[in-house]
């Protein structure tokens, strides 16, 4: 499974840094709207319990 995983990452492409540049240099994003959207991710990532059973502190 990880294999495959790693083979699978291998072959993707991605988009060159200077094509991204262009394809959203005129997207405009308001301060306010950054912050809310930073602060929803963070509280999604504190409610994540992929594999409760895993204690890392241990």
């Amino acid at each position: 499974m990880v294999v495959e995983l790693a083979n699978r990452l291998a072959r993707l492409q991605g988009t060159p840094g200077k094509v991204f540049v262009q394809q959203t240099r005129d997207i405009h994003i308001e301060p306010d709207d950054i912050n809310r959207m930073t602060d929803a991710i963070n509280e999604a990532f504190k409610q994540v319990e992929d594999f409760p059973e895993v204690i890392f502190d241990e």
